[in-house]
C-alpha cells in the first residue's frame, strides 16, 4: 500500500478552497472551546484559514498551528504570521515536539483522515500535550453519510470510488464516527459527540451552491489523479454535470462528526 499524506494537494485553487470551507463547516461547540482557551494547538493547519475566526472568538488566544506540508505553512506565515499570537510551524502531526502539558486546547478540523493507520497514537500525543482539564476537540468527516436528493448516481458512484480508492492508501475519509471510542480508549474523560450536517437546498441557492462547490473541490482535481481511480468512460465528467445541476427542491448534505473529551486532573 502507497501511502498518500494529502491527496487534495497544496495549489492556489486548494488553498481558496480551505479558506472557503473553513467559514462553510464552522461548528459552534470549537468557537465556545477557543473563547475560553489560552494557547491551542491545531492539528494540520494547512494554509490558516481556520486562524481569522478562532481570533474573532478570542482575540486574547495564542494559536499554534502544524502542518507536515511546508508549502502550506508558507501561505499561512505569509497571510498570518506577522500577526501577534499565532505561529506556523512545519511539524509531522504523528510526531508532535512539544512539551507535556502545554495547550488548554487542541483541535483537528478534517485533518485525521489523512494522518494514516497510526491516527489513534496522535490521540495519546495529544493528551500528553494538554494541561489537566484541557479539551481535545476533532471535526472529521463521514463521507458515507453524505446525501443527495434526488439522487445523483454518477457523482455518488464516483463519490464511492474515491472514497474506496482513499482508504486502500491508508487513509479514512469515514472517520468522523470513529473517533469518540478512540477518545476514551485514549484516557480522555467526559467524551461527547455529534452529528454535524452540512445541508442546503437549492432553493437557498448561495447556501447550496457553496455546499456543492466545496464537494467538487474535494473529490476531484489533484486527488482524483493521486488515487488513480479509473475514470470509465467519462464518469468524472458526468459526475460533476450531475452535480452542477440544482432544482428548487434538491437537497445537499455533506456530513461530519464532532467529538470532544477532556484530560483528567
Amino acid at each position: 500500500m502507497n501511502k498518500i499524506e494529502y491527496p487534495l494537494g497544496h495549489s492556489l485553487e486548494e488553498v481558496v478552497r480551505l479558506e472557503s470551507q473553513a467559514l462553510l463547516l464552522r461548528e459552534p461547540v470549537l468557537e465556545a472551546l477557543a473563547s475560553q482557551a489560552g494557547h491551542c494547538l491545531e492539528i494540520g493547519c494547512g494554509s490558516g484559514a481556520n486562524w481569522p475566526w478562532l481570533k474573532r472568538a478570542n482575540p486574547r488566544l495564542k494559536y499554534t498551528g502544524i502542518d507536515k506540508a511546508s508549502q502550506a505553512v508558507a501561505v499561512a506565515r505569509a497571510k498570518f504570521g506577522q500577526e501577534p499570537g499565532a505561529e506556523f510551524l512545519v511539524m509531522d502531526g504523528g510526531g508532535i515536539a512539544f512539551n507535556e502539558s502545554s495547550f488548554d486546547l487542541v483541535f483537528t478540523k478534517l485533518a485525521l483522515w489523512c494522518i494514516g493507520p497510526l491516527w489513534e497514537e496522535t490521540l495519546r500525543q495529544v493528551r500528553r500535550l494538554l494541561k489537566p482539564g484541557g479539551v481535545f476537540y476533532a471535526l472529521e468527516p463521514c463521507n458515507q453519510l453524505i446525501q443527495w436528493q434526488p439522487q445523483k448516481p454518477a457523482a455518488q458512484k464516483w463519490m464511492r470510488l474515491w472514497d474506496e480508492a482513499a482508504i486502500g492508501k491508508g487513509l479514512d475519509p469515514c472517520i468522523g464516527t470513529k473517533i469518540p471510542g478512540a477518545l476514551v480508549r485514549a484516557g480522555f474523560e467526559g467524551v461527547q459527540a455529534k452529528f454535524h450536517p452540512v445541508a442546503a437546498l437549492g432553493a437557498q441557492g448561495n447556501d447550496y451552491e457553496a455546499v456543492v462547490s466545496n464537494l467538487k473541490g474535494f473529490y476531484f482535481g489533484e486527488a482524483a489523479i493521486k488515487l488513480c481511480i479509473d475514470n470509465e468512460c467519462g464518469l468524472a465528467r458526468e459526475a460533476v454535470r450531475a452535480m452542477s445541476l440544482r432544482r428548487p427542491d434538491s437537497l445537499v448534505m455533506d456530513a461530519l462528526f464532532a467529538s470532544w473529551g477532556v484530560k483528567g486532573s
